[in-house]
């Protein structure tokens, strides 16, 4: 019995912790649930936060797509909008593609891809990497979700490999903006912003492939004009 109680006293601090640290996501949460049943009891809520803070419960607006790169920051906190964040450490163009039904069924307007890096570094040809973004594009637009490509971000590490994955990366963009062309969707240079002849700013990265605290925010401003231009901020 002594055992129990305080097994259930450690687990309620720790879901008590952990709300308080999500507290403005949570509230979210909440809202979007009374909308849905505003008979919903609020003790279900409560007791059940970890899953409800799980992807794919709820419908999204927006979805950011891609690997560690954009799972590396809490998009709702930076942008404040209802934008589910499936960036998966590791994953290349091809493990998109396997998972994309899961992102279509969170029934998104928009969804902003990056993708790519992964497949150079484990030596995939630019070939495949377009066709598989090629096919992802086309699954989100026959479900009317419109894609946004970002561009792959340059990087500066290893030192010994910056110069020539760097060349890749520049080729690879230049065939995913060829594509956008042809598909009538928007490319969305980060490179402009994030990098320079010499590959990832310093400044914005903490380890020269993924982003730092200033880097998400230089890539927010970005999205931040994009979301402005769509209505999302109008209300």
């Amino acid at each position: 019995m002594f055992f129990k109680r305080n097994y259930l006293i450690i687990i309620l601090l720790s879901l008590l912790s952990f709300m308080f640290v999500k507290d403005n996501y949570y509230n979210r949460i909440k809202t979007k649930l009374f909308k849905y049943n505003n008979s919903i009891n609020s003790n279900i809520i409560d007791n059940s936060f970890d899953l409800l803070y799980a992807n794919n419960q709820f419908n999204h607006d927006i979805v950011m797509l891609g690997n560690s790169i954009t799972k590396g920051v809490d998009w709702n906190e930076l942008l404040g909008l209802n934008i589910s964040n499936q960036g998966v450490s590791g994953d290349t163009t091809a493990m998109i593609l396997e998972r994309l039904r899961l992102v279509i069924q969170e029934n998104p307007s928009h969804v902003f891809i990056m993708s790519g890096i992964n497949d150079i570094y484990s030596e995939i040809n630019n070939t495949e990497i377009v066709s598989n973004m090629t096919q992802i594009i086309s699954l989100l637009k026959s479900n009317n979700i419109k894609p946004y490509i970002q561009s792959v971000l340059k990087v500066n590490y290893p030192q010994e490999e910056v110069l020539k994955k760097n060349i890749i990366i520049d080729q690879l963009n230049d065939q995913l903006y060829e594509l956008t062309i042809d598909e009538k969707i928007e490319f969305i240079d980060l490179n402009k912003l994030l990098s320079d002849v010499n590959g990832l700013k310093k400044e914005f990265t903490k380890d020269g492939v993924h982003l730092n605290s200033s880097g998400y925010l230089e890539w927010s401003t970005i999205l931040f004009k994009i979301f402005d231009e769509l209505g999302y901020y109008n209300n």
